[in-house]
């Protein structure tokens, strides 16, 4: 039995990484033939929402790792990152017992196993 947490779960999603896993969750789901939009536009259009300033002591700075901190779009991305993660793992090797609630998991495995993991 053990318990992972993600770390800083927003600020360590990599943006490349959340892009790719966006993109590739839109080809698989997303039927551009029924709305107008491309994945390509809604890709763009993620790309802005990512970006995030803010201005301490009139210095503007921008957020360059991670998700943006209270962004209603950072929860959705890091769900489907997580998803990804949990997807890729469970190809290699499915623990006994896998229960996660946002980021906190609760794992069985066996001992052995866990390096492995």
């Amino acid at each position: 039995m053990v318990s992972f947490d993600v770390v800083s779960l927003f600020t360590s999603s990599p943006p490349d990484l959340t892009r790719n896993v966006l993109r590739k969750r839109l080809e698989e789901k997303y039927d551009e033939s029924r709305g107008r939009l491309e994945i390509d536009h809604l890709m763009h259009l993620f790309v802005f929402c990512q970006r995030n300033c803010c201005t301490f002591n009139v210095q503007t700075y921008e957020q360059t790792k991670g998700t943006p901190m209270g962004s209603p779009i950072s929860s959705l991305i890091t769900e489907l990152v997580l998803q990804e993660l949990e997807k890729v793992t469970f190809d290699q090797f499915k623990p006994a017992l896998w229960c996660r609630y946002v980021d906190d998991t609760f794992v069985i495995i066996e001992r052995s196993r866990l390096a492995d993991f």
